[in-house]
């Protein structure tokens, strides 16, 4: 899911720092999709090649050989869901970049060289209208209720 204005979740955007992952899963997961669907601007696009076990993969290695954020400043400070897996850098290491990397993981699935989010919307959306290995969710937030309702939440 991307949304420009949940870019920075884990405290203060700065343009250097701790490159901090977060990692939700049962409760947080559920917590975490409910306060994106009260976002604007949702989109979400389903990556047909590739392998989600690959990806996955790379993020809990990444995960696991992180360390604990030392900025007590941050939200993530005290978060057993977030680990610095590198040094953050806004216009070359970021969150987007990170994800690009993570879907690739299996080779050039997606075509970007996008360090914000409303860039990488932009590629997937072009790249959606081209091949039918990325597709766009035409109703994001239906798709997040759909899934929360598979997990017993309403």
């Amino acid at each position: 899911a991307l949304n420009e204005s949940s870019g920075s979740t884990s405290g203060k955007l700065t343009p250097k720092g701790e490159g901090v992952l977060l990692k939700y899963s049962g409760k947080d997961a559920i917590e975490y999709l409910c306060q994106v669907k009260t976002e604007e601007n949702v989109e979400i696009y389903h990556i047909s090649s590739g392998s989600d076990e690959n990806t996955a993969a790379h993020f809990d290695t990444m995960f696991e050989g992180g360390a604990q954020p030392s900025d007590p400043d941050k939200k993530s400070f005290h978060n057993p869901n977030a680990k610095v897996i590198d040094t953050y850098s806004l216009l070359k290491n970021n969150c987007v970049t990170t994800s690009i990397n993570g879907i690739n993981v299996d080779g050039k699935i997606v075509e970007s060289n996008a360090i914000s989010p409303k860039g990488l919307a932009k590629d997937l959306n072009k790249q959606s209208n081209n091949t039918e290995n990325i597709v766009k969710e035409e109703h994001p937030i239906d798709f997040i209720n759909d899934l929360l309702k598979q997990f017993g939440y309403e």
